[in-house]
């Protein structure tokens, strides 16, 4: 009963404290504050009493409400956080495999582009993963009584998660870009497409990312206050993005334009030429023998058509949901609905991060030789009526062999 008690005075604590941020000159019951050393005890014991009647009706409305905010919860606590774990390690293997693959097999200046942008996808994917998992072990309260991550979590991984997501958007989208140039026009395509035009894009789409998200690290504050009995609480209150209308709408147009429109309209463009390309390539294929490096471009080819089409099917719904909040979340009901739906997206754009994998790894048939060639060494016993012994034996040059022309060119 102490530790219930304590409960709600902090929570008491921390409800006065929203009404004297939200106005600095009146109490909660419209009172004008008599001094700055005003004392709140009456408001404190008003307060606490209303939480508990309006926890107890509360907990009464539950009872006969659908279960949006149970599913909600195993969606954010359990789904989502399931897919992110295999999306860590998933990703890990994909950029291990195309550090591999890059270093030492990757031919031709356009190739090169294309396989440095799926790694930098893989670790942006993968950090979006790690960034996500917390959501399953950190809690989710009103009101903090120390310091911990779980308030920074809660007030800032927003903004975190929202640079991984518009990075794999961009990156996404400049794949894309660099592909319909490599397919549909070649040769002003080896003009520039090459390693350093790919480290130069993948920094840019980081760099601009990160400056895009910086206003939602505004979105909330962490404010403290002094409890009646000496103790500090801690609560995430609305920032400069929240009370600032204007700007927070600008903000949001802004970013639904860049982060949204544009990339959903690149990618419906490139990908259409991509796919148009690729017919039109197998169908040539059937006719005349095709080279290695003509079959490598295809493969190419055709797991960035899967990411995109993953991209648009997956992540475009959330985003749009996302945007459209502010004109949904008006009646209860429909709150309730829109908030469901919202966890539901959000779901299907985490199944697209972190399983982003997979085309590369379904697509690539030398898969399991290159995962060989990760671990060099391999430890084979062998026995005679003697003595028994055992040897290290190498990998010869054909279990090194991948997919791709042996002449190099130069970037």
């Amino acid at each position: 009963m102490a530790e219930e008690l304590q409960f709600f005075r902090c929570r008491a604590c921390a409800s006065f404290l929203h009404s004297v941020i939200d106005n600095f000159t009146l109490t909660p019951d419209g009172s004008t504050l008599a001094s700055p050393g005003y004392n709140c005890s009456d408001h404190l014991w008003r307060i606490f009493s209303t939480n508990l009647e309006s926890t107890n009706a509360s907990e009464a409305d539950m009872s006969s409400q659908p279960p949006y905010a149970w599913i909600e919860d195993i969606l954010y606590s359990k789904v989502i956080v399931a897919m992110c774990f295999i999306g860590l390690f998933g990703n890990m293997l994909n950029l291990i495999l195309l550090l591999h693959r890059e270093l030492k097999h990757i031919s031709g200046r356009m190739e090169k582009f294309a396989y440095s942008g799926l790694l930098a996808l893989a670790l942006s994917n993968m950090l979006f993963c790690l960034t996500t998992i917390p959501y399953g072990f950190v809690e989710d309260n009103d009101i903090w009584t120390y310091f911990s991550f779980d308030l920074v979590f809660h007030t800032y991984n927003n903004a975190i998660i929202n640079i991984f997501i518009l990075a794999s958007t961009w990156l996404t989208v400049t794949l894309a870009i660099g592909r319909y140039m490599a397919v549909c026009h070649p040769l002003h395509a080896r003009a520039f497409l090459g390693m350093t035009c790919a480290r130069r894009s993948i920094i840019a789409v980081f760099f601009v990312c990160v400056l895009i998200n910086i206003p939602r690290f505004f979105t909330y504050d962490i404010v403290s206050a002094q409890c009646l009995d000496g103790s500090t609480i801690y609560l995430k209150y609305n920032g400069y993005m929240k009370l600032n209308e204007t700007f927070y709408l600008t903000f949001n147009w802004s970013y639904f334009v860049f982060g949204v429109v544009v990339p959903l309209a690149v990618l419906a463009f490139c990908n259409s030429y991509l796919i148009y390309a690729l017919r039109m390539s197998r169908q040539t294929q059937n006719r005349i023998r095709a080279t290695k490096v003509k079959e490598t471009s295809n493969k190419t080819t055709l797991i960035l058509i899967v990411i995109i089409v993953m991209y648009i099917v997956l992540v475009s719904p959330a985003e749009i949901i996302n945007f459209i909040r502010q004109k949904v979340l008006t009646d209860r009901d429909l709150t309730d609905v829109y908030n469901l739906a919202v966890a539901v997206v959000n779901s299907l754009q985490a199944l697209n991060f972190a399983f982003d994998f997979i085309p590369y790894c379904a697509i690539n048939a030398n898969l399991w030789t290159v995962i060989k060639t990760i671990w060099p060494k391999k430890k084979i016993y062998k026995r005679n009526s003697s003595y028994s012994d055992f040897y290290y034996k190498y990998p010869s040059k054909t279990d090194m062999i991948i997919t791709g022309s042996t002449d190099r060119q130069g970037q």
